[in-house]
């Protein structure tokens, strides 16, 4: 009785102890369950906070709600990872607190982000709108008029209008001015330099001004009229709207870009603290795996001291087991021969034990496994024998024979189990271990049956690690990764789906329904093109690519794409495949593609040549100026060396290199360009190019011949307007001595005359020993009346010549009187009369001037100074026309006529000079043109005439001319005046 008690009490102490390990083991396990879920959410935090990064770069682009909609929800997230919940151990709560203080910095930060993001991409649009609403303008209220008011012109048979194309040029030069600068404000939105875009800063400083010189020259074309005044002051403040949103995008961006390095600053801190954090947590898991280990190995060790002891106490009983045995030993020793031979012929390792768990039987593939004998291993512990661990923390197992004798029923070995062999090899082994009953039911022993694994264990290890990496692999892939296999029959069946399914796409990654979800969610419009796609790749068995759209539940449409690469396999054809969102990658190649565009339009609106060549001198853009000025696509040129396709520029290879080599622009101003008989002018600018890597040069040709003509023309307008201020001078100062000698003149016929006595004339004839009567004999026979009647009527024309210059070179205001059309004709014949060249050697007067005046015309109501000037630069065209072409008898023709049915009075000037080809005459009332050599003419006085008598008097000029049969031009002055914009 006091056995059985102290049995009792020893059962209960072992109990109690195995109840103790077994809670500190599953306390640990506890411990490290939260601590590998913890880790698991600190992991999340790097990649996250990276992905983060990239969508605010997209929306700081973009400006795109949905991007921001992502951004918060992946923050919702972050803030969702770093919460305490009750698991997390108090040790963690610090750091735990300080990523999630930083967090909220740095989601503060973001949200800051988000306004002037939003704004910034506004007023991106409003640059947009701002620029085309400028070009709408400039091309719908000046451009697209003067072209249809030519057009009309041109199909009315009349000649081509240079200055409307002067006003359609500049129009054009002031929209390439705003485009350019409105590239400029685009180039750092793209490419999000500012330190580039400062470097430029004075480009746009110095097209600014540029840009309103050309207004206000463009106003001064116009006429200075209200209608136009309203026209450039809306342009203006175009203008102004312009620098008011270069300075707020700016301001945008330099306020985004602050925030943009804080992010940087607290991603930085958010990825350093998180892996010191995980370095933290590792280790404390690996502790606590260890401190597992050792509760492991306690519970066998309490459990065989405890059956060490009961084994002490129920010694007795063998005894008596002993005499039952031996009175079975006959019995025994019958079977025992049956026994051994049926063991023997079993292939796998059979191990039998007492009750006791002492080995009592072992079959030859048990003594091979085990590396013990039968006779060595016989009454041992199956322990001592049988040792096996487990195979990954190489812990001891528990006996399977004290497992069974504790529950009475079947126990099978745990998966990873090693068996340590007595002569020192290793196998994975599976086993089972079954009690011994007697026919009344008691267990009187343990048979343990097991078979090595080792090679199917290897196997299939080896298969869980590449299923495991391939989880892990797909589960990272941007895309979901899945594999089909159909047979011949082209059945198929989804044997993988990766598990992010349910993030990109919203649908459960279960590989038995993912072939017919997906399939619902192809919209109808595109699901046969789709399955088209599909079977096509079965039936011939090539790769599957397909691009198209995906609807998911919730209704949102994404873009996708599919690819598979089949491959032969024994049961037929199995893909492997990635599904793709590339929703963004389509939004932002549309947006590239417009940009490209939008920014491709721009470059050949240009009217300059636009050039950029590589390294290497070879060409890599050619806008559409340089086409025309090449007749070479851009096609015919690209990759091709500059110095061939355009040979001019062949000069210029060595300063590219400079402008490379020391990062600096080089200009080249008015270069001479030989074109056919013409010379031209133009600028070349190179400016380098360092973007991506990429080395090369942007190289500008400006045609500046119409400024330097320009130039040349106001330096000889300033001579001119020197040489008139001579003149009439010099008029002026004639005039003082002219009248004393008109005066004198009088007096002296008054004094020698003897029709009217005069007392002081008898007086002076009587002193001088004469009479008045002799004396007018004496003038009469030697003509003296006849000499003296001749200097005042001399002087008479003269002073009529000198008024008249004075009055032609006097400012004016320009006011409107009407005229006698034959008076204002006759005074520019005198004032043409006094022209005398002693080079050419002609004097106008030897010209031949035929009169054909109306009767009774109109006055018209004109500015006779303007009207002179027209008059006067017709009259000195032809005379120099026929004396240098040696007529011999050249003459002028002058007509004027009443046309009723035009309201107008028709002014004719004929000459019979050499007249001039049709080439030539459409083309006499272009500015700056001339056929006189350099020096001799400018190709402005008819085109200033043109501009008078249409623009200033609403009146029409044109030439009638052929060769060798002169020339007529035709003036129309209108009777009743009607206004330039009336005109217009």
């Amino acid at each position: 009785m006091t056995a059985n008690k102290n049995v009792i009490l020893m059962v209960a102490l072992g109990a109690i102890a195995c109840l103790l390990s077994i809670f500190l083991s599953q306390f640990f396990a506890k411990r490290i369950y939260d601590n590998e879920a913890l880790l698991a959410r600190i992991e999340r935090l790097p990649p996250a906070v990276e992905h983060l990064q990239i969508l605010s770069k997209n929306f700081v682009q973009s400006g795109d709600p949905i991007t921001w909609k992502r951004i918060a929800d992946g923050l919702e997230a972050l803030k969702a990872d770093l919460q305490l919940t009750p698991d997390v151990a108090v040790q963690w709560r610090a750091e735990m607190d300080a990523l999630g203080t930083d967090l909220e910095s740095y989601t503060r930060i973001l949200s800051r982000i988000q306004e002037p993001a939003i704004l910034l991409n506004r007023e991106k649009d409003r640059l947009k709108s701002i620029s085309l609403s400028f070009s709408q303008e400039v091309e719908a209220q000046i451009v697209q008029p003067y072209q249809q008011k030519e057009g009309e012109r041109i199909y009315a048979g009349g000649q081509l209008d240079p200055f409307k194309v002067r006003i359609k040029d500049t129009a054009m030069e002031v929209i390439r001015l705003h485009l350019t600068q409105q590239l400029i404000l685009l180039e750092l939105l793209v490419d999000w330099d500012l330190a580039r875009y400062q470097d430029k800063k004075a480009s746009i400083e110095a097209d600014l001004a540029l840009h309103q010189k050309r207004l206000n020259y463009l106003n001064i074309l116009l006429g200075n009229e209200p209608a136009i005044d309203a026209i450039i002051a809306s342009l203006v403040r175009k203008l102004d709207s312009l620098v008011l949103q270069e300075q707020t995008i700016f301001r945008y961006f330099t306020t985004i870009t602050g925030l943009n390095n804080q992010l940087a600053h607290l991603d930085s801190r958010l990825l350093v603290a998180s892996k010191a954090f995980t370095g933290k947590l590792r280790t404390e898991i690996s502790e606590s795996n260890r401190i597992n280990q050792m509760l492991g190995w306690s519970l066998p060790t309490i459990l065989l001291a405890a059956l060490g002891i009961l084994g002490a106490l129920l010694a007795r009983n063998i005894i008596q087991f002993v005499k039952e045995l031996e009175s079975n030993r006959q019995e025994l020793q019958i079977n025992e021969s049956n026994l051994k031979v049926t063991l023997d012929s079993i292939g796998d390792a059979v191990i039998a034990t007492d009750h006791q768990g002492r080995i009592t039987r072992m079959n030859p593939s048990a003594e091979l496994l085990t590396g013990w004998k039968l006779a060595s291993a016989f009454g041992r512990k199956l322990s001592e024998v049988f040792h096996i661990v487990n195979a990954h923390t190489r812990a001891r197992v528990a006996d399977p024979a004290e497992k069974v004798m504790a529950s009475g029923r079947v126990v099978g070995l745990a998966n990873h189990t090693v068996l340590l062999a007595n002569d020192g090899k290793e196998y994975q082994i599976a086993d089972s271990g079954a009690p011994i009953r007697t026919p009344d039911g008691r267990i009187i022993g343990v048979v343990l049956v097991f078979r090595d694994v080792t090679e199917s264990y290897v196997q299939e290890q080896k298969l869980r690690e590449s299923e495991k990496q391939l989880r892990k692999i797909t589960a990272n892939v941007p895309g979901v990764v899945y594999r089909f296999e159909c047979t011949s029959e082209y059945r198929c069946t989804t044997t993988f789906v990766g598990e992010n399914l349910r993030q990109w796409f919203g649908l459960e990654p279960d590989p038995a329904t993912f072939a017919q979800a997906f399939r619902s969610g192809i919209p109808d419009e595109e699901r046969e093109r789709y399955e088209h796609s599909l079977r096509e790749a079965i039936r011939q068995s090539h790769p599957w690519h397909y691009e198209g759209q995906f609807r998911k539940e919730s209704g949102e449409r994404i873009w996708f794409s599919g690819d598979a690469i089949p491959y032969q396999e024994e049961n037929g054809t199995a893909f492997y495949g990635v599904v793709q969102d590339i929703t963004e990658r389509k939004r932002n190649a549309e947006t590239l593609r417009q940009l490209r565009n939008y920014l491709s339009n721009i470059i050949n609106s240009m009217p300059s040549v636009l050039v950029v060549v590589d390294r290497k001198g070879r060409v890599t853009l050619w806008n559409k100026s340089a086409e025309q000025a090449t007749g070479l696509t851009f096609d015919q040129v690209h990759r091709q060396p500059l110095a061939t396709v355009f040979p001019r520029l062949a000069d210029q290879i060595h300063s590219i290199e400079t402008a490379l080599d020391k990062r600096e622009i080089i200009r080249e101003s008015k270069v001479p360009i030989q074109y056919q008989d013409e010379t031209s002018f133009e600028d070349i600018t190179i400016f380098p190019l360092v973007a991506n890597g990429v080395e090369g040069a942007v190289i500008r040709l400006d045609n500046v011949t119409e400024r330097v003509r320009i130039e040349e023309i106001m330096i000889q307008s300033e001579k001119m307007l020197s040489v008139g201020g001579l003149a009439a001078g010099m008029a002026h100062e004639i005039n003082n001595p002219l009248a004393g000698i008109l005066q004198t003149a009088e007096v002296l016929a008054n004094r020698l005359s003897n029709k009217a006595p005069i007392p002081a004339n008898e007086k002076a004839a009587t002193t001088a020993g004469t009479t008045m009567l002799a004396i007018q004999t004496f003038m009469e026979l030697r003509g003296i009346p006849r000499m003296l009647k001749t200097i005042k009527e001399s002087g008479s024309r003269v002073a009529v010549i000198v008024d008249n210059m004075l009055s032609f070179a006097r400012k004016s205001d320009a006011t409107v009187s009407s005229y006698d059309i034959a008076e204002l004709i006759d005074r520019t014949l005198t004032l043409a009369a006094t022209d005398y060249n002693l080079k050419k050697q002609y004097d106008f007067k030897a010209i031949e001037i035929h009169k054909d005046y109306g009767e009774n015309l109109p006055q018209v109501p004109c500015e006779s100074a303007k009207i002179q000037q027209v008059l006067l630069n017709v009259l000195s065209n032809g005379a120099q026309a026929m004396v240098g072409a040696g007529a011999s008898k050249p003459r002028f023709i002058l007509r004027t006529r009443w046309e009723p049915e035009r309201n107008s009075v028709r002014i004719e000037i004929e000459d019979n000079g050499p007249g001039m080809e049709p080439a030539i005459s459409r083309r006499v009332f272009e500015p700056f043109y001339t056929t006189k050599p350099v020096g001799v003419g400018t190709g402005l006085g008819l085109s200033v005439s043109y501009f008078i008598i249409t623009e200033n008097h609403s009146g029409e000029m044109s030439v009638e001319s052929s060769p060798g049969k002169g020339a007529r031009f035709i003036i129309r002055l209108p009777v009743k005046h009607r206004s330039s914009s009336d005109h217009r």
